[in-house]
């Protein structure tokens, strides 16, 4: 299967899961994630979250980090999600 990279910016420890696009200033898709930036627990809301979006994805870089580069499987819903 065809892959993609993307740049991804997290906020954790937010009212819920939500997706928001595409940030300029940022040059980065955003995303709000319930879990705390604790021992990897946002890292692994991100990848259980996008998978409820039927998008399957890994984390490359910035595991520590709000910033992240993800690996992400070229399917019709990840195309429509992050390809403009």
């Amino acid at each position: 299967m065809e892959q993609f990279k993307i740049k991804i910016f997290i906020k954790p420890h937010s009212n819920k899961n939500e997706f928001f696009g595409y940030d300029d200033e940022k040059g980065a898709f955003l995303f709000k994630i319930k879990a705390p930036a604790f021992d990897g627990k946002a890292n692994q809301e991100l990848l259980k979250y996008l998978k409820s979006l039927k998008v399957n994805a890994v984390i490359l870089q910035g595991f520590k980090s709000h910033f992240k580069i993800l690996l992400v499987d070229k399917t019709e819903q990840a195309v429509s999600l992050f390809v403009p």
